[in-house]
């Protein structure tokens, strides 16, 4: 709050709208949406008031999940559209990349496997053509895992979600590695293990320095085992996996059945 609080008693904008985009992250860490949301909106607006509207793909892109998952879907498609329009303006293939993953992530969750395809396709495509980011090629293929999961094609998924968890590691991102850790999850749902599915979510949380998942698919997959296990030994098996060392929990993400 001290460099916030400074960059706006000197007058610094882009300072401004940096040190709120960060906060916004935090709160979204913290599960609190209501106050992210605004936090977010505020940021685009002041980066938008100093012409770098390049800067604001991803906060638009993570508008729009903050606004999907607090229920408000038709807002979070408006932002979305407003970063493909901004991207193609601008020449991002980054930004419509991930513009495309989170529309994706949205068809597949609304059932709608085959737009799904080809959103997280054109993704793909796109990156392909900019440097390798671990992060976006991470956070993307657990996406396709779960699509392979979805389509019932249980060796794809196990593949991907190898490589998506690799990919993680690799950029060295905590929220990264826990959101790729929850596609090992859903593989352990699919094997029918329910126990170990939650204790790898709890891991995964404690990877990630967090409890809150915006995503859809930590949300689902959370769902699932609960279900099944019943709400008290859910927790139960989710603590021990809080309780887990990083490589104890990458460990036994990796682990076959």
């Amino acid at each position: 709050m001290l460099a916030l609080d400074t960059f706006r008693t000197v007058g610094d904008r882009w300072g401004v709208g940096n040190c709120l985009s960060v906060l916004a992250e935090t709160n979204v860490m913290r599960g609190d949406l209501r106050k992210a949301v605004p936090l977010m909106k505020e940021a685009i607006a002041l980066l938008e008031e100093i012409g770098a509207v390049e800067e604001t793909p991803f906060l638009r892109t993570r508008l729009a999940v903050a606004l999907s998952a607090a229920g408000d879907r038709e807002a979070a498609e408006a932002a979305l559209r407003e970063t493909e329009r901004l991207c193609g303006a601008t020449g991002d293939p980054i930004g419509l990349a991930g513009a495309r993953h989170v529309r994706g992530d949205f068809a597949r969750a609304d059932g709608d496997l085959e737009t799904a395809r080809r959103h997280y396709d054109e993704a793909v495509r796109l990156l392909r053509s900019t440097p390798a980011i671990p992060q976006l090629e991470a956070t993307l293929t657990t996406s396709l895992g779960m699509l392979a999961g979805q389509e019932g094609d249980a060796a794809a998924a196990r593949a991907l979600h190898d490589r998506a968890l690799a990919l993680a590691v690799k950029s060295g991102d905590a929220p990264v590695v826990g959101h790729a850790l929850a596609g090992h999850a859903a593989l352990a749902v699919h094997e029918g293990d329910h126990a170990r599915a939650a204790v790898i979510l709890g891991g995964a949380e404690a990877v990630r320095g967090f409890v809150h998942d915006p995503s859809v698919d930590h949300r689902r997959v959370a769902d699932a085992v609960r279900a099944v296990l019943g709400s008290v030994e859910f927790s139960r098996c989710r603590e021990r996996g809080r309780a887990l060392r990083r490589d104890e929990v990458l460990a036994l993400a990796s682990r076959r059945t």
